[in-house]
């Protein structure tokens, strides 16, 4: 596939862009076979992908198709982060809609669950800071799973505190209340 020009890769941003915005699945789809990275093209100066936006979209049935789309060895791409840090991951974990695309999305990519954005969430964390309850517990569910019994993670990093605390040592808790989603 030839490097295209700056001016087409805007009108085929642009293109993405407002299939996306239309809901229009099939669309998407094949525009993102007519790009190089796929569902993994940067569509936004923010470095958000094709799947951030379908993502922020809640648009469940085209995210896991475009989940599908991506190669088994390009699984380590779905780890990207747009220019806040946020992996498609932290995006899922604002709807208790997409608890089957947060699943697909860990298959693949089990790391996702430990990634931090630049305000030191996990998607875990976020879940609870938008009061998505049924996302938190899946997501806390997951973060149980990958520890043993004496709180040691499998392969030796932090414990699980870690996923319920922000860089600046908040809690999960303290998002919460802040944010007004006291349940």
């Amino acid at each position: 596939m030839a490097h295209p020009t700056k001016n087409e890769r805007h009108i085929k941003n642009r293109e993405l862009y407002r299939a996306l915005l239309s809901g229009n699945e099939n669309r998407v789809i094949e525009l993102c076979k007519q790009v190089q990275k796929g569902p993994l093209h940067e569509l936004t100066i923010h470095h958000e992908t094709v799947l951030h936006m379908a993502t922020y979209g809640k648009q469940e049935k085209l995210v896991l198709s475009l989940l599908w789309e991506v190669p088994e060895t390009e699984n380590h791409m779905l780890a990207a982060k747009n220019d806040v840090g946020n992996t498609i991951l932290h995006d899922v974990a604002t709807s208790n809609k997409l608890i089957p695309t947060a699943r697909e999305m860990l298959r693949k990519v089990p790391a996702l669950l430990h990634e931090r954005n630049r305000s030191g969430e996990t998607a875990l964390a976020r879940a609870a800071r938008y009061g998505k309850m049924e996302m938190f517990k899946f997501l806390d569910g997951e973060v149980k799973r990958t520890f043993t019994s004496d709180g040691k993670e499998e392969d030796g990093e932090e414990g699980h505190i870690g996923f319920y605390r922000r860089d600046d040592k908040s809690t999960i808790l303290h998002g919460a209340v802040y944010s007004e989603h006291f349940g």
